[in-house]
């Protein structure tokens, strides 16, 4: 006969012990991990900072919709351009389609992005409104991870836009005469889907030509800029451009 069989009181306490060692181990296990994880498990939770944006935004994004309703084609890309008082430096807007490929509503998109982007501002939605997005490091890689959390979620098969913020420097030219040039790429044509471009300009800035003119909606009020939507364009239209002079 065994020990344990003539002293079952001694059996269960070893059988007490252990699993109270088990415990401790896990225990102990898991606020290791949590306090001494490597950096590419730990996650932070951010919000992208506010936008300063005018009537010219919410102008271009509305113009935009109503082209893919009235050509009845999908709302393809759209870019906004906002020109600093200084005019060399700016904030480019650039919509990003997400598209939800999956049977159930997507609240959440992955993305990718540099590490080390001092260019990069944050995600938003199409209203302009900063987006919440949870980021952490690519192991290996000067990356991010970056899990954008969606204002409105996307429905199954359907396809939503975001503005990915980025700011950029020496993007507008300065000539030997003292005026400032933006050069653009070449709308495409309708047939694949909706594009907008929008330069906005300095408030003091005088518009001095722009390319192409036909098609093009042009603001002098207070916020003055040029917009281009390429339903409203002639076919083979050149790349967009313009210049302006800046008035400190």
């Amino acid at each position: 006969m065994k020990r344990f069989d003539r002293f079952p009181i001694l059996k269960w306490l070893l059988g007490a012990v252990t699993l109270a060692l088990v415990i401790f181990g896990v225990w102990n296990l898991r606020r290791s991990i949590q306090n001494e994880a490597p950096e590419w498990l730990h996650m932070k939770d951010r919000t992208s900072p506010s936008m300063t944006i005018d009537a010219s935004f919410h102008r271009l994004i509305e113009e935009s919709r109503k082209a893919s309703v009235r050509e009845e084609v999908p709302l393809g890309s759209i870019q906004y351009l906002q020109i600093e008082k200084n005019s060399t430096n700016a904030v480019l807007w650039t919509s990003e389609p997400v598209v939800n490929q999956g049977f159930n509503p997507l609240a959440h998109w992955e993305k990718r992005l540099a590490a080390n982007d001092v260019q990069w501002v944050g995600w938003y939605a199409m209203d302009g409104a900063p987006l919440k997005f949870t980021v952490r490091n690519d192991p290996g890689r000067n990356l991010l991870w970056a899990t954008i959390h969606l204002k409105d979620p996307v429905a199954s098969g359907a396809t939503q836009l975001l503005f990915r913020v980025q700011r950029q420097t020496g993007r507008i030219k300065l000539d030997k005469g003292g005026k400032y040039s933006v050069y653009l790429d070449r709308l495409r044509p309708v047939t694949d889907g909706i594009q907008a471009r929008g330069v906005r300009l300095p408030a003091k800035a005088t518009l001095s030509r722009y390319t192409p003119k036909d098609g093009a909606i042009v603001s002098t009020n207070d916020v003055p800029g040029v917009y281009w939507i390429n339903s409203r364009l002639p076919a083979n239209a050149p790349s967009l451009s313009l210049t302006y002079e800046n008035i400190p």
